[in-house]
Parts: structure tokens; C-alpha cells; sequence
């Protein structure tokens, strides 16, 4: 889990990295190395073969902070906790609340 907005919503914008132990059950706060795409919330998110794509979401509350920004955290391996920034060619438009599915893969 990346970023988000706490429930109270006091104009505050979440850039913590939070994984869940699926067998244990129990939630760890991780700070990865690289470029990390900063408090956001309403990004959409897929993994893919241990990599996590992030694409978009806002960086506050006003619809002027909507993004189309993509970044990539690679957790392929036990060490590996690298955030990377990606620069793809013709990004859709920017927008929130959106979803991502890995499709033929």
C-alpha cells in the first residue's frame, strides 16, 4: 500500500510504503531507496512479475493536482525495495481513482 489520504481528511497527503505478510497476517512500513513518487493518493496500482507500476493519483485536494506520472518499485528479490521513475511515451491524461489490470501476462 503507497500513499493515500487519511479517513479524517485534513488536507493531508500520505507518501508512506506499508506491505502486508499475506501468511503472518502483519503489516511492515518499508522505505525504499530510488526516486519515489512523493504523498499521493487515488493512484492506481498492478503488479507485474515483482515489480509494482504506479500511474497517476493526486498530490493534494484540488483537481489541478491530478498526475499521469508513472513509477516503478521493483521487490523482485527479498533485498530489492527500489523506487524508479518512468518516462513512457504517450501517457494518458492525468486522472485519479482510476484502476490498473495486468492483462496476457
Amino acid at each position: 500500500m503507497q500513499g493515500g489520504a487519511p479517513c479524517e481528511w485534513d488536507l493531508e497527503v500520505l507518501d508512506d510504503l506499508h506491505c502486508l505478510d499475506p501468511q503472518a497476517l502483519t503489516w511492515t512500513q518499508h522505505t525504499c531507496s530510488g526516486d519515489p513518487p512523493g504523498a499521493r493518493w487515488g493512484h492506481a496500482t498492478v503488479n507485474v512479475s515483482g515489480r509494482a507500476y504506479l500511474f497517476g493519483g493526486q498530490t493534494g485536494p484540488f483537481p489541478s493536482s491530478c498526475t499521469n506520472d508513472l513509477f516503478v518499485l521493483d521487490f523482485s528479490s527479498p533485498s530489492a525495495c527500489e523506487w524508479t521513475a518512468v518516462d513512457a511515451s504517450s501517457p494518458p491524461s492525468k486522472r485519479t481513482n482510476a484502476g490498473m489490470a495486468q492483462v496476457g501476462g
